[in-house]
């Protein structure tokens, strides 16, 4: 290996970083260690593994900080060994990484106020603050071990790097060199970008706070995994949710009485499945547009159709987001998103009300299955805040001969899975199945290739696909028992 150009560099530069790791993972100890009575950990067995899911939010954190530092690490500068590069390099290096790791020390007492990581938001507060020298002052004198500790690790963390030097020698500066530097410098490229966004895969969004409720069986477990500045990373550009006093309070109390009281003689119980489908606008849907004499008018969704001659539909629906990252909090928790996910913002770990909550207090079994990787968009995360029983993925599916190889499980296969699955349950349950097909590349299973109209936009043959699915999927639930007992929304 001493072969290999600027080996002793790579080697060092790894060191560097891992020491940035070995810090974050003791303020995160440290952070509980203030805060035992508000994360609820009862042992061991949940403390490391929820410790070890803590690395990947630790892993955007410390490459965001480190970018400048790596890139000049690696660039075939030719220069790179001289002492006084390394000297720059290490001013660089403890310049942002003393600025991101003293956000984690906010939190080891902010916490307690906030019961959140401190996001953007918490920064939005302070900067309106008049006196902002007092606080500090205050902070300072009440809470003088916080800064024995930042400063204490943060000298310890100044030693440590100090054990590690890169050797300075005369480089010449040969093709081998060169080569050898630019293939690495864009393997590291690579491999800072996957880390930043939590995988590679295009099926899953960047990692956001909200996934850090996949591994967690308690909310407040979620603050233990992440770390402050990933929460203020990933809420830079996202803190569009202000509270915004457009009327007055006394106005609107008077005007609205937000507790009803409903009538259910004799009582009943009917299971509830919700069909979140994906992209699938009204233009789409012929049953929705019958009155509007749109010229050349053409339907995509047969089956959806035939649904809506024997249901309650409402024509008139308007959208209540954009994205699909908007759907699960906007169906289940009637939290809309204008700009921004609910799901991206600082608050979605607070406690909702939504139909899920309502229907676990009724002692539904309550359940959402979205065939993509685990944790894409978000969903499973928010499935936890929201309280769901189960989650069913496309790791619950367990048979990757029906992934497509980029979105999911294809929803023919797994709306019967849906249907198994949600048979097998004790009634009453609620069922929530979030479609994932009629989404770009807009493709169908090969054996269906040429079965839909592909009409005049790449989206109309995947719309027939999942409406064909869609179908297969109520002539399977129509011999279940549970069926007639159920109320079936989309």
């Amino acid at each position: 290996m001493q072969r290999f150009p600027r080996y002793n560099e790579y080697k060092v530069l790894a060191y560097r970083i891992f020491l940035a790791y070995l810090f974050y993972m003791g303020v995160r100890f440290l952070f509980f260690a203030y805060n035992p009575n508000l994360i609820r950990i009862e042992s061991w067995t949940e403390l490391v593994p929820l410790a070890y899911h803590g690395l990947a939010f630790d892993t955007t954190a410390i490459l965001y900080a480190n970018a400048l530092f790596i890139v000049f690490s690696i660039l075939p500068f030719g220069v790179n060994t001289r002492k006084s590069y390394q000297l720059g390099l290490k001013i660089l290096y403890f310049s942002t990484n003393a600025l991101f790791y003293a956000l984690n020390f906010v939190d080891l007492v902010y916490y307690r106020y906030s019961f959140n990581r401190s996001t953007r938001a918490s920064l939005d507060i302070l900067e309106h603050e008049s006196n902002k020298a007092a606080l500090m002052g205050n902070f300072l004198v009440n809470y003088w071990h916080v800064f024995v500790w930042f400063f204490g690790l943060l000298f310890l963390w100044i030693y440590l790097y100090g054990k590690q030097k890169v050797k300075p020698h005369q480089q010449k500066y040969t093709l081998k060199y060169f080569f050898a530097s630019t293939a690495t410098f864009l393997l590291v490229c690579v491999l800072c970008v996957g880390g930043i966004r939590g995988d590679f895969r295009k099926s899953t969004r960047p990692i956001n706070m909200i996934d850090a409720n996949r591994f967690v069986t308690d909310a407040s477990q979620a603050d233990f995994v992440l770390n402050t500045p990933f929460a203020v990373i990933r809420t830079w550009n996202a803190n569009t949710f202000k509270k915004v006093n457009l009327v007055d309070k006394a106005v609107v109390d008077s005007l609205l009485v937000p507790i009803k009281q409903y009538q259910n003689r004799p009582q009943t119980r009917p299971n509830i499945v919700v069909l979140i489908l994906e992209s699938f606008g009204r233009e789409y849907i012929s049953s929705f547009n019958t009155h509007e004499k749109i010229p050349g008018y053409r339907g995509y969704a047969p089956f959806v159709d035939s649904l809506a001659q024997h249901s309650l539909i409402f024509t008139r629906g308007y959208a209540n987001g954009y994205k699909s990252i908007h759907g699960m909090s906007s169906v289940l928790s009637g939290i809309l998103s204008f700009k921004d996910a609910f799901t991206s913002s600082p608050y979605p770990k607070q406690k909702i009300e939504s139909l899920v909550s309502i229907l676990n207090s009724e002692g539904y079994d309550t359940s959402f299955f979205h065939s993509a990787p685990n944790g894409s968009m978000g969903f499973l995360g928010f499935s936890n805040i929201l309280g769901f029983d189960h989650y069913y993925g496309k790791n619950e599916y367990g048979n990757d001969a029906d992934f497509d190889g980029v979105w999911g499980i294809w929803d023919e296969p797994f709306f019967q899975y849906f249907n198994r699955t949600i048979s097998a349950k004790k009634q009453p349950f609620m069922a929530t199945l979030f479609s994932v097909f009629s989404h770009e590349p807009y493709v169908v299973p090969e054996k269906y290739k040429g079965k839909f109209p592909k009409g005049d936009s790449p989206i109309h043959q995947t719309i027939g696909y999942t409406d064909y699915a869609l179908k297969q999927f109520f002539k399977a639930a129509q011999k279940q028992p549970w069926y007639q007992n159920t109320i079936l929304y989309w």
